[in-house]
């Protein structure tokens, strides 16, 4: 019966905690959504394993290091990259390693790219992957980043829009 009773009890505190999180992170630092749309409105660091499709953002970190956050900015600002796809990695329990993990998102980022684009010259592809760390704790998903080459954009690019 103790168990049931913590059991219970720990649910509705982290379920409470969860629904203010947007809110905290708004108060530490972190971006604004829109209530209904989920769209960025107010910049801030993000934490790159909870960036959306849509997500907009300056300044990618080297990726030879861990990206833990980027600086998120709505897309109506100028930016560097968009969020335009995201994927699962294969749920494989041992972590397959950088290079492999990086080979991994790359091909699913490249096929969604070319869907996306089509033919449309001066754009590139990107991507954001979870590292051993982030595969331990259960994290698989890849964000898919397009980035114009002549630089900055402003406004979502919706595929139509390239």
């Amino acid at each position: 019966m103790n168990r049931l009773f913590f059991a219970v009890t720990a649910a509705v505190l982290l379920m409470l905690g969860l629904t203010s999180c947007s809110e905290l992170g708004s108060l530490m630092g972190g971006e604004t959504r829109d209530g209904k749309s989920g769209e960025i409105i107010k910049g801030g660091n993000t934490d790159a394993l909870e960036l959306r499709n849509g997500d907009c953002f300056n300044d990618l970190p080297d990726k030879t290091t861990d990206v833990a956050s980027v600086p998120t900015v709505p897309c109506t600002e100028p930016h560097d990259y968009q969020v335009f796809h995201t994927a699962t990695l294969d749920n494989a329990d041992k972590y397959p390693g950088d290079d492999s993990a990086s080979e991994q998102a790359y091909a699913l980022c490249e096929s969604a790219f070319t869907s996306f684009v089509g033919s449309t010259p001066g754009y590139d592809v990107d991507d954001l992957y979870p590292n051993a760390d982030g595969w331990a704790m259960g994290e698989r998903t890849v964000s898919c980043l397009l980035t114009k080459l002549s630089g900055p954009s402003t406004g979502a690019f919706t595929g139509t829009t390239v």
